[in-house]
């Protein structure tokens, strides 16, 4: 589509794609690095979709993750530098000339991965871990 397209992507805030025996932390958990994964691949938007009729235990579960995405916003927006993808791996460098930050997703939902996203900087990543950090 090229580079100029937006790319916008819909979230389930009712928590309806929810399995029963998943809790609304774990399926957050899930959702939070499908978020922060889309960003890593260029998304340029999120939205979220509610139903105000149904049970609001998801999305008031969700409220601190928009807080935490909308603290982030100038990291998100600056430019990536570098990505590394590969497998359930995916990094995203962002930056400019005065700053650098990595963004990083493992979308195992089974194995912790160890990450080398920068010359000496070994981080290890969680199933369904999300990191936002600044480089020094």
């Amino acid at each position: 589509m090229g580079e100029k397209v937006p790319i916008w992507l819909y979230f389930d805030g009712n928590g309806y794609a929810k399995s029963g025996n998943v809790t609304p932390e774990e399926y957050l958990m899930n959702v939070k690095c499908q978020i922060y994964t889309a960003i890593i691949h260029v998304s340029t938007g999120i939205l979220f979709w509610n139903d105000w009729s149904e049970t609001p235990e998801v999305f008031d579960r969700l409220i601190p993750l928009l807080v935490e995405l909308k603290q982030n916003l100038d990291i998100i927006k600056l430019d990536t530098l570098e990505k590394d993808i590969d497998g359930d791996k995916h990094i995203a460098i962002k930056g400019n000339n005065k700053e650098k930050y990595i963004i990083a997703s493992n979308t195992s939902k089974t194995d912790t991965i160890t990450i080398k996203p920068h010359k000496g900087i070994t981080l290890k990543l969680a199933p369904l871990e999300t990191i936002i950090t600044r480089l020094k």
